[in-house]
């Protein structure tokens, strides 16, 4: 069962071959791949009776999401992300279930994103003309194929992420420069904030907060060197925000959606918030703010759900250094949320429910009184 779980967790980010397209709405391996999982977890094993309220809470949010677009849908009409939505809730059970499959749960997510690093290293191998070409006239991004629908920025935040389940390994530092030469080359802005972000917390927990603040000072001075003297298109990205036709866009897209917010506090349901802006001709799936995003697709009920939510996720997290890894991953999340995702991002809800079964576990060792090493 381990290399189904294995494959799983690597097609989840595969998710640009092997779809087809059906009435408009992309079939992929992972999500057949997801189902057979799913049959064969729970015909294997009677279902737990689980008792920490993350799981519990996350499950409600899904559910609330998914009811409430089924509803809306009604008068907004039908959109296709809803199906991710079900996915995610697929994916959160799974996450929780699969941790019984593993020792050590964390090793699992690191395996999966070496696979994953190894797979975009090859891939950028076979595309380095390309991308050679790039950095000699650098204009938007590199032209090549990605592992994720949303392109470069996808491909550089997720592998700034995943740089988090390697906080304590000697490797990370490797691991971090490779992150970094990507956001590099794809010109991802967000790519290099959450790259920064997690080098960051890892300088916090390794170093202590006073030698963090004197190197983040020095950092400080070299970043601010580097915007005034070097000759880098992230640089000139960076300092074109707020000009440019991206950082445009989306202020285009954060404005008009105040009117939409005020016309429609229940909500459009899940996708449809782009379709129920009055003003602009975009051609975008979403609104490049997740938190908006919830607010627009899922009304005020809803934002305020997601957001308790993800204080109970944070603070979970945040309270064991055990759990630093995914309190990094969780927090690089909400941080790259605020520009980028559309909703359903399978891969964060497996992670919850990863986080959850860590949580289960924690209950079942308190209620017994035995010490579980895998912790």
């Amino acid at each position: 069962m381990g290399w189904l779980v294995y494959f799983w967790l690597v097609a989840s980010n595969v998710q640009t071959v092997l779809s087809i397209d059906v009435g408009g709405v992309a079939v992929k391996l992972f999500h057949f791949i997801t189902l057979v999982l799913l049959f064969f977890l729970l015909i294997r094993k009677k279902v737990p009776a689980v008792k920490n309220s993350l799981f519990w809470l996350a499950l409600s949010v899904l559910l609330f999401f998914i009811i409430h677009s089924v509803i809306a849908y009604g008068f907004y009409g039908f959109n296709g992300l809803i199906l991710n939505y079900i996915l995610s809730l697929m994916c959160l059970f799974l996450g929780f279930l699969v941790i019984n499959e593993f020792e050590f749960p964390l090793k699992a997510l690191q395996n999966m994103a070496l696979i994953l690093f190894s797979i975009i290293l090859l891939k950028d191998i076979f595309f380095i003309r390309e991308i050679v070409s790039f950095l000699s006239a650098p204009y938007g991004h590199p032209i090549i194929w990605y592992l994720y629908g949303g392109g470069p920025n996808l491909e550089a935040t997720w592998c700034g992420m995943f740089l988090a389940f390697f906080l304590k390994e000697k490797i990370f530092y490797p691991l971090a420069v490779f992150a970094l030469v990507i956001s590099f080359m794809y010109a991802s802005r967000v790519g290099f904030i959450v790259v920064f972000g997690v080098v960051f917390a890892k300088a916090i927990f390794s170093y202590g907060a006073l030698r963090v603040i004197v190197f983040s000072m020095a950092g400080l001075v070299a970043i601010v060197a580097t915007f005034m003297y070097g000759d880098f298109y992230l640089v000139e990205r960076f300092a074109s925000v707020g000009n440019d036709p991206g950082s445009v866009g989306r202020l285009n897209l954060w404005s008009d959606s105040i009117n939409s917010v005020l016309g429609n506090p229940f909500g459009y349901g899940a996708g449809n918030a782009v379709g129920s802006l009055l003003y602009g001709d975009y051609i975008e799936d979403n609104v490049h703010n997740y938190v908006l995003q919830v607010l627009m697709d899922f009304g005020v009920v809803g934002v305020v759900a997601w957001l308790l939510f993800y204080f109970k996720l944070i603070t979970l997290s945040f309270r064991k250094p055990e759990y630093a890894e995914y309190f990094i991953f969780f927090s690089m999340f909400f941080v790259a949320s605020m520009i980028q995702f559309r909703g359903g991002e399978v891969m964060f809800w497996i992670v919850v429910g990863v986080f959850s079964g860590l949580l289960e576990r924690e209950i079942v060792n308190d209620s017994t009184g035995s010490v579980d090493p895998r912790l």
